[in-house]
């Protein structure tokens, strides 16, 4: 049985570090310019100010999803929060079986509880069939993005 919940980076770091390099290789745009290296003590710092938020899906103990979203105000509308997604993953064996879902529900009411009034989730190209999933949980569609790398 999958168990959802909010979690510390400590809770989770050393679960989701072996999970980072696959993650980067299937998401970056631009592997021959870009070099994976998180900025931890950044995320730390995050955290400790209250603007991380991570969520968790565990089935028997076992890592098999995670997101993470930042938490700020946003500079046009500085008297509201807004959480916008970092990172998530759902490890192969589990996708289509609700993980992701189930992540976003929770990952939404902690967001509530710390105040946040907008919750946006940035969507790679690669994961646009996960879209009209998003629109049928009452998202709409924003800001598209581009990218270039520069080096």
């Amino acid at each position: 049985m999958v168990i959802f919940q909010a979690e510390t980076l400590d809770q989770c770091l050393a679960d989701a570090l072996p999970h980072f390099a696959g993650h980067f290789q299937a998401a970056c745009q631009h592997k021959d310019a870009l070099k994976l290296h998180p900025d931890f003590a950044r995320y730390y710092l995050l955290e400790e100010r209250g603007q991380l938020l991570i969520v968790t899906a565990r089935d028997r103990g076992v890592l098999v999803g995670y997101a993470s979203f930042f938490i700020d105000h946003q500079i046009h509308y500085a008297k509201t929060r807004w959480a916008e997604s970092d990172i998530y993953w759902v490890h192969p064996d589990m996708r289509g079986q609700g993980v992701w879902g189930g992540l976003l529900q929770l990952a939404q009411s902690e967001a509530v509880l710390r105040g946040v009034k907008v919750f946006r989730v940035r969507l790679p190209r690669f994961l646009s069939a996960t879209a009209p999933r998003l629109e049928a949980a009452g998202f709409l569609a924003g800001d598209t993005i581009y990218e270039r790398a520069l080096i």
